[in-house]
């Protein structure tokens, strides 16, 4: 499972403590097809850009309600009620869905792919 790397995890936004932001990627590869979870909650606004070596993957971004990890994450769907996925091209995305957990996977592996996800979370934090 691809690990999630947080590079930001927490800041102030213009000088407001109670707003707490997240940056962070996973990289997703042909062998190593599907990124750990990402607890989300309480941050429900957040964004995704993929890019890389696509070689003909399918990127999905999943997400899931339960705290203990045993549903099945579905696709989320962005702003405009489009399944978020990426097929074979860079680009960002905005979800609209607040769920507890996401993740990133390569639905479609691809040959010889190195996808990296990196999203940026903001949301209320202590």
């Amino acid at each position: 499972m691809a690990i999630f790397v947080p590079v930001i995890q927490s800041i102030d936004s213009h000088g407001q403590s109670h707003v707490r932001s997240v940056i962070g990627s996973w990289t997703l590869t042909t062998a190593d097809p599907t990124g750990d979870d990402f607890v989300i909650w309480p941050r429900g606004d957040f964004s995704v850009h993929a890019y890389g070596t696509w070689g003909g993957a399918t990127l999905v971004l999943e997400g899931h309600n339960d705290t203990d990890g045993t549903s099945i994450p579905i696709i989320l769907k962005d702003v405009f009620k489009d399944p978020m996925t990426w097929v074979s091209a860079d680009d960002i995305r905005h979800a609209l869905p607040v769920t507890y957990a996401i993740r990133p996977r390569l639905s479609v592996p691809g040959a010889g792919a190195t996808v990296r996800a990196w999203i940026v979370a903001l949301g209320l934090g202590s």
